[in-house]
């Protein structure tokens, strides 16, 4: 079962999902989430912790007594409190926040340790508390390319994926021989090269190899399957649910994560992830422009590693410090 992560910034809610933040034990709800919860999502001032309109507080200062006033094991409590809250509303979805680690003064890595070792499936985790688990000797790679209907042929997709699944026994190798003891790949799930690279990335998790797999499905929108057919519909589901983590870009469906800016979102988030020195980006294009060209110029601009192969030209490109 995935792990799943909530967008890093949260504007609004679908009819059912909770806002999950830290409180007081006053209710001032006056900064940071509280307010936004304050503001959008129904809390309630004065009440401090529970469920509130759309959101649910999780009590993690006291403000007359200032940072870390609130014992780590009554905050692991109220988590604890949630999940069974969950457990309980499986068709709701909880949204948390990175609580206890801004004004309440915790580090990020203490609320970590409190933290229970799995949350109920419809409890989606900051990103912070979601990859605490990923070594941080882990190589990062990205796939950005073009959708099924861009090709020409079957004959041209086939020659496009065998290279995909070239480079992506390519990418492990390399980060073997980097060192690295974990390798990291990030799929945006859309029809075509990134579902194919996830069909990949799961076959090579399945021969034993001596370096940590993880995939992760960006999922720029609620209903990226939209206007899928039956079939594809189900091939989506049932590789996002073999995938390590799903990181919800946006937790809202097409139109209300803003149209294509969505998928432009999902792009951005993945190219940040993509710090190390090793770290890089894959791309099976076309050439032309659309929505995978313009990922490849925001990848060179930030100056980021990357291969291209354009199964057009049948050439290779690579950007970035190689």
């Amino acid at each position: 079962m995935p792990i799943n992560i909530a967008p890093s910034l949260i504007k609004k809610l679908e009819s059912n999902q909770i806002f999950v933040f830290g409180s007081n034990v006053e209710g001032r709800h006056g900064k940071g989430a509280a307010l936004d919860a304050l503001n959008k999502f129904g809390a309630i001032y004065g009440q401090s912790s529970g469920l509130q309109g759309s959101s649910y507080g999780i009590v993690t200062k006291d403000l007359s007594k200032g940072v870390c006033s609130i014992p780590l094991s009554q905050i692991e409590s109220q988590i604890q409190d949630l999940c069974y809250h969950a457990n309980s509303t499986p068709d709701i979805k909880y949204l948390l926040t990175p609580i206890g680690t801004s004004n309440a003064g915790y580090s990020m890595q203490e609320i970590i340790d409190i933290l229970p070792d799995t949350f109920p499936s419809n409890v989606w985790i900051p990103e912070q508390f979601a990859y605490r688990y990923i070594s941080k000797n882990t190589m990062h790679v990205m796939f950005t390319g073009n959708r099924i209907k861009s090709f020409d042929s079957a004959a041209e997709r086939d020659d496009a994926y065998s290279h995909l699944s070239k480079l992506i026994n390519r990418a492990i190798k390399r980060a073997i021989e980097w060192g690295h003891d974990t390798i990291h790949f990030i799929s945006g799930m859309a029809l075509g090269v990134d579902t194919a690279a996830c069909e990949f990335v799961l076959a090579q998790k399945s021969k034993g190899h001596s370096i940590n797999i993880l995939l992760t499905a960006a999922v720029p929108c609620l209903n990226q399957d939209a206007k899928w057919r039956h079939h594809d519909k189900e091939k989506y589901h049932l590789l996002r649910e073999q995938c390590d983590y799903i990181k919800y870009v946006s937790n809202c469906d097409y139109s209300g994560a803003g149209g294509a800016k969505c998928l432009d979102n999902r792009n951005k988030w993945m190219l940040s992830k993509l710090v190390g020195t090793h770290d890089m980006a894959i791309a099976i294009h076309h050439g032309g422009s659309g929505g995978t060209q313009n990922c490849i110029n925001d990848l060179s601009a930030a100056g980021k590693r990357t291969v291209i192969y354009n199964y057009r030209s049948n050439q290779f490109i690579k950007l970035g410090n190689w």
